[in-house]
Formats: C-alpha cells, sequence, structure tokens
C-alpha cells in the first residue's frame, strides 16, 4: 500500500480538498498501509474499557488507514459487513476503498476530530504529499486561466416560410 492508493481510495468520497485532509491524516494513523492494526488500541492499553474487548480481533481495536475504532463503530461495521465478527470487520476496514468508506461516514458523524492525527496537528506533515497524491489521483484538470476563444455566431440566412403541397380548402 502507498499514499498514492491512499489517495485513490480518498478521492471517492471526499472532495478534492477533504480528501488532501484525510489522506494527511492517514500518514500518521497508519503509515499508509490497508492492513495497519493498531499499535495502541490493545487489549491492556491504559485507558482499556473491558466492554470493548468483543469488539477486537487479535486483541486489536482499529484497524486501516484511517485506523477505525470498531467497539464505537460497531452497529456501522455490522450493517455494512452483515456480521458481528470483528475478525470479519478488521478483513473489511483491511480493504481501502472499505475503509474509507467507513471513515468517510465517521467523518460525517464526528468531523475531523475523530482522529487522533488531527487532533495532535501531526498530520500537518504530510499535507504536501497527501496533495501532490490527491492531485495524481483526481488526473489532470483543465486549465483556469486560458482564455476561451469568442463566439462564432454564423451569418443570420434569410428563412423562407414553409412551401405547401396542399391544396386550399374548398370554399363554400
Amino acid at each position: 500500500m502507498s499514499i498514492a492508493d491512499a489517495a485513490a481510495a480518498a478521492v471517492l468520497y471526499w472532495a478534492r480538498g477533504d480528501a488532501i485532509t484525510m489522506v494527511a491524516i492517514a500518514g500518521p494513523e497508519s503509515s499508509y498501509r490497508n492492513d495497519a492494526p493498531s499499535s495502541t488500541d490493545v487489549w491492556g492499553m491504559p485507558g482499556e474499557q473491558s466492554w470493548w474487548r468483543p469488539y477486537a480481533c487479535n486483541r486489536v481495536y482499529s484497524w486501516g488507514l484511517w485506523q477505525i475504532f470498531m467497539p464505537v463503530h460497531r452497529a456501522k461495521l455490522g450493517e455494512l459487513t452483515n456480521s458481528s465478527d470483528p475478525c470479519f470487520w478488521s478483513a473489511y476496514l483491511c480493504d481501502p476503498v472499505n475503509n474509507a468508506r467507513v471513515a468517510h461516514w465517521v467523518w460525517t458523524e464526528q468531523g475531523l476530530t475523530a482522529w487522533s492525527a488531527y487532533n495532535d496537528r501531526s498530520y500537518l506533515a504530510y499535507m504536501d504529499r497527501a496533495t501532490a497524491a490527491v492531485d495524481e489521483a483526481l488526473g489532470p484538470r483543465p486549465p483556469t486561466d486560458v482564455p476561451l476563444p469568442p463566439a462564432v455566431v454564423p451569418p443570420s440566412a434569410a428563412v423562407a416560410p414553409p412551401s405547401t403541397s396542399v391544396a386550399p380548402p374548398p370554399s363554400l
């Protein structure tokens, strides 16, 4: 996986500016590894809640490019996957397009503050690379500074009335 792959997934769900921010966020969240298990959201971490444990896969709670935290988003993951198995969810989240889809939903519901990389501003170090990757994923854009040629209006031609081959009705 690469930043280019993250950008290709992001542009499916966000407009350019938001896609750039989200691709930058994925940098510190996952190092652009789509199969990245969290290194911090694991059993035994400080602050862990016991109710989270049924929603972990291999003792890990967050997966993928945007590190979706499965205990909090378990209802949405169940709905999207038709499964209640956290390891099925983690496999789903390891697909970049699926992860972007869920991340977009989280973004819509919670905003950017759902990601620690946004809150601690670590994503800012990735903005230039994210911009280049998103622009590459979007492809060439038409130039905006090239003037359009003047409109050409064809000369008006005299329009002849339609001819009719039908005889007029007889008079009474």
